[in-house]
């Protein structure tokens, strides 16, 4: 099994969706009350200098449905395709 979405941010808003791939050659059944995974809660001892839902490239900020990955939205994206155009790798 994997997960695909590791961490929620402090300052995050919005619900958080819980992504899950198995990775192996079987199917793995889930029955109702089977035990896939666990959130773990840390309480911060200062406030995030920058929190999630402040920062500039936020892109999952008070979603009230799920949705897919938005990776054209990642500040990187467009680096990467215009290297590409250039013939870089």
């Amino acid at each position: 099994m994997h997960s695909t979405a590791g961490f929620i941010h402090p300052g995050h808003k919005g619900i958080i969706v819980f992504e899950l791939q198995n990775l192996g050659t079987h199917p793995l059944p889930l029955y109702p009350g089977t035990r896939v995974a666990q959130l773990l809660l840390y309480e911060l001892e200062a406030p995030a200098r920058q929190p999630y839902s402040e920062q500039e490239h936020a892109k999952y900020v008070n979603d009230v449905a799920t949705s897919y990955g938005r990776p054209w939205e990642d500040w990187e994206f467009g680096r990467l395709v215009r290297g590409r155009r250039k013939g870089v790798s």
